[in-house]
């Protein structure tokens, strides 16, 4: 069984100002979620997701990107430097595996 992860940004909170900076993000609302090759009863590829909200440090003057230069792969860059991604990967496989029914683990 192969599992594929991918990263959906929902929404970026920001600070109308901070620090000088203009419309400083501080908070990315998130779905991280795994899909894998095996499939269900409804022919459909089993899947699994976690929702989540992670506060965003304060830029410096030096490595902050305006609003409207951010791009998701920023904001993933930020997610993943700042999240257990393994512990993740983890609690989504396990999801997947209870989703088999069989409550083994089903990974290669």
């Amino acid at each position: 069984m192969s599992i594929t992860y991918s990263w959906t940004i929902n929404d970026t909170l920001t600070y109308p100002t901070r620090s000088g900076l203009l419309d400083v993000v501080h908070t990315v609302n998130y779905f991280y979620t795994a899909v894998s090759s095996l499939t269900g009863s409804d022919g459909n590829n089993l899947s699994s997701s976690v929702y989540g909200a992670q506060n965003i440090p304060s830029p410096l003057q030096a490595n902050f990107i305006s609003l409207e230069n951010l791009t998701d792969d920023n904001v993933i860059d930020w997610l993943t430097g700042s999240l257990d991604v393994d512990e993740l990967n983890s609690v989504l496989d396990t999801k997947i595996n209870m989703l088999t029914g069989s409550g083994v683990d089903t990974q290669d």
